[in-house]
């Protein structure tokens, strides 16, 4: 289920960046590396907004 999840979340994200391919490359551009040449800046983004929620789940936040 949980794979299930995050492939609605990479294809909603990857519909919204293709409504706005410039937002997509905005989004892409932050970050001290420029991105790869490999995906597309819309499959990027995509993917880096699924990493994002992957990275915000408390199982991930280590805590003391």
């Amino acid at each position: 289920p949980e794979l299930q999840v995050l492939r609605t979340a990479y294809q909603k994200y990857a519909a919204r960046f293709s409504a706005a391919p410039e937002t997509a490359k905005a989004y892409i551009q932050v970050g001290q590396f420029a991105p790869g040449t490999t995906l597309s800046n819309i499959e990027l983004a995509a993917y880096a907004s699924v990493c994002s929620v992957i990275l915000n789940l408390d199982e991930v936040i280590t805590k003391e």
